[in-house]
């Protein structure tokens, strides 16, 4: 959203110019991050596997998703590219450690 406001260049001769004010607002999205990371851990695209992986592995100490994220991950132990492989690894590491 624009909106125009008025800066004075010398205010005792009285000249001003009008300037654009950029204006911001907060905006929410809700997401189905099981969703999402269901589709992307079977993309073809080992990129978007490791991005995935990344995301469960921040999500690792949530109890909600914590059965489905084991899941999604073990699915993946396998896969051909090293990266995600050692992300898989990671992740199952720091599972085992004592959640904070």
């Amino acid at each position: 959203m624009l909106q125009r406001r008025k800066v004075w260049v010398d205010k005792p001769s009285g000249r001003s110019r009008m300037e654009l004010q950029f204006q911001s607002r907060d905006i929410t999205v809700d997401a189905d991050v099981l969703g999402l990371l269901q589709r992307a851990v079977t993309d073809r695209a080992s990129i978007v596997r490791k991005h995935a992986l990344d995301g469960m592995i921040a999500l690792r100490h949530d109890r909600e998703m914590a059965h489905t994220l084991d899941a999604l991950v073990a699915g993946l132990e396998d896969d051909p590219n090293s990266g995600v492989r050692s992300r898989v690894a990671f992740f199952q590491r720091k599972r085992q450690e004592k959640n904070p």
